[in-house]
């Protein structure tokens, strides 16, 4: 249907299909990409729009709702150069990071400060009150801080005649909305791409053939002859393209799958038992295994399920002997609910749990390959240069022949930092087609294929003297659960800890069929950390000190 509305004090006439969510219509048909689609289900704010002068979610709030509405984008905020006191604000304060859900947060908060305005004046609003006034947005980046300082400083009226903005070099961009993320990349010509995956946990799948006229790629035919196996459910195994991404994604639902289920474990504690299915059967599987830390796997032995630990250093043996002697002498200690627990000697056992990423730009790739001499790819990726290597490698290209761009990037947090499938999708479509190919991720998919922090159980064992309360002897026994990847340091953290006090650290991965984890803000650093320190508390707490003091 056609449908007649004013977008930025524009007309506008569009076409609707009816079932389109007006985020969709305004960056899709309008190509104002300043409003983003998130998360789709109205939690996050990133979409945020005004319709008629008020705020409404534009990926819950139906296409038709525009019709002879006045819509007001991001980028109808500023008036040219001339910017809105909040987006001065913004800049001034660093309101922002990754930029992603800064054009929602500016449109609602633009909305409130004029409205404050008059109501109040230049009377600064209580921070509760801004709260209550955003309280649908969210920052995965977490410039909150930046957010209550700039929206008040705003209502204050500092930033009215723009004296004082000290603007981070990207802040114009991202208030404004023209900042461009491989999301919004858009070219002549373009397809659109959709994966089709995995349903099941592990098992074998068939040849793929495509309808004629369907360009696809079958992705485990890339993996080696005869490597048709899948490890965990949700990963990809072909991937079409097509002139929309609504019918890429009905393409790759329908399309002709064979697959032979095989027995599968999901849980760690069942996948160390005797039996449990092997999720990596062969040497040249176990060595294949994704890496769930920024560099790869250390040389570690196989059992099982098992991966490590690596081989115990002398050191190592000096703090297990100490601490074992500490077990054997206990009976002075207080009692505990397991009986006697020697002075100085505190044990614990500490579980953490799966982390995802949640990026608000979803893993994305457009690329065009349309010339046999010059791939250029938009990736949102944390690597450009690293990403131009490996795309090369992948490719059988020379590096000069890749061009990767990624003028920004909505949050990555260390899981864009290798190259991933919807960039091999993508790239490995184009160079079929001779077209632009693009592959954005779902909110579903960003959640349960792109990598997560991995869950963990450590198991702590600190030695002190009893009267200077020296370190004598560390123990960090970890077990990672990262799915189907290795890699993991927790424990190894430990080594940098206590300067040469005898300590021993041992790293095991236990794989299990479930999506690999990714690397994650300081690998491992925040679950060992977490572990020592509530290791140390319990020692303080023990002893009768303050956990804090020097």
């Amino acid at each position: 249907m056609e449908l007649t509305t004013t977008v930025n004090d524009e007309p506008r006439v569009v076409e609707v299909d009816g079932t389109e969510a007006a985020v969709e219509v305004v960056r899709d048909r309008l190509g104002l990409t300043g409003t983003k689609l998130v998360c789709g289900s109205g939690v996050c704010g990133a979409c945020t729009m005004l319709v008629d002068g008020e705020p409404v979610l534009g990926c819950l709030t139906p296409a038709t709702r525009l019709r002879d509405a006045g819509v007001t984008t991001v980028e109808g905020i500023a008036h040219g150069d001339d910017l809105h006191p909040v987006q001065r604000a913004f800049a001034h304060h660093d309101g922002l990071q990754c930029g992603y859900c800064t054009p929602g947060f500016v449109v609602d908060a633009v909305a409130f400060h004029d409205r404050w305005r008059v109501e109040h004046g230049t009377d600064e609003p209580a921070r509760e009150t801004i709260a209550a006034a955003l309280a649908g947005h969210l920052c995965r980046c977490g410039a909150y801080e930046g957010v209550f300082r700039a929206v008040a400083a705003a209502c204050r009226g500092e930033h009215d005649d723009g004296a004082g903005t000290v603007e981070r070099v990207d802040a114009p961009a991202k208030v404004t909305g023209s900042a461009v993320y491989t999301t919004d990349v858009s070219l002549p010509g373009m397809l659109h791409a959709a994966f089709r995956r995995s349903y099941v946990a592990a098992g074998i799948v068939g040849p793929i053939t495509f309808p004629p006229g369907v360009v696809g790629v079958d992705l485990l035919a890339q993996e080696g002859p005869g490597d048709r196996r899948v490890r965990w459910a949700g990963q990809p195994i072909a991937v079409v393209a097509a002139e929309s991404p609504a019918e890429a994604r009905r393409l790759a639902r329908e399309l002709d799958v064979r697959v032979t289920t095989q027995p599968f474990v999901v849980d760690p504690a069942e996948a160390v038992r005797p039996g449990a299915p092997l999720v990596y059967a062969s040497r040249a599987d176990r060595k294949a295994a994704p890496s769930a830390g920024e560099g790869g796997s250390m040389p570690a032995p196989w059992d099982g399920n098992r991966h490590g630990p690596a081989r115990t250093p002398v050191l190592g043996t000096v703090a297990k002997r100490r601490i074992a002697a500490a077990r054997s002498a206990g009976s002075a200690g207080p009692a505990g609910p397991d009986g006697p627990a020697p002075k100085g000697l505190v044990e614990l056992e500490l579980r953490t749990g799966v982390q995802v990423h949640t990026a608000f730009e979803p893993h994305s790739c457009v690329a065009d390959w349309s010339d046999p001499q010059h791939l250029r790819v938009w990736l949102s990726t944390q690597g450009v240069d690293l990403m131009r290597a490996e795309i090369a490698r992948h490719f059988d290209l020379e590096p000069a022949e890749v061009e990767v761009v990624a003028e920004y990037v909505g949050g990555g947090f260390g899981a864009k930092l290798s190259l991933t499938m919807e960039a091999v999708g993508a790239i490995s479509l184009s160079r079929i087609a001779r077209r632009p190919v693009k592959l954005v991720l779902d909110r579903h998919e960003e959640l349960t294929g792109t990598g997560n922090r991995p869950g963990s159980r450590s198991r702590v064992s600190l030695l002190v003297d009893e009267r200077s309360h020296a370190v004598k002897a560390l123990t960090v026994d970890t077990e990672s659960h990262a799915g189907v990847a290795v890699g993991n340091s927790v424990a190894a953290l430990a080594m940098l800890m206590y300067g040469r006090t005898p300590r021993l650290a041992r790293d095991v991965d236990v794989v299990t069929n479930a999506p690999p984890g990714a690397p994650f803000r300081g690998p491992g650093g925040p679950t060992s950390a977490w572990a020592l320190e509530s290791t140390v508390d319990e020692l303080a707490h023990r002893t009768g000190r303050d956990p804090i003091a020097q």
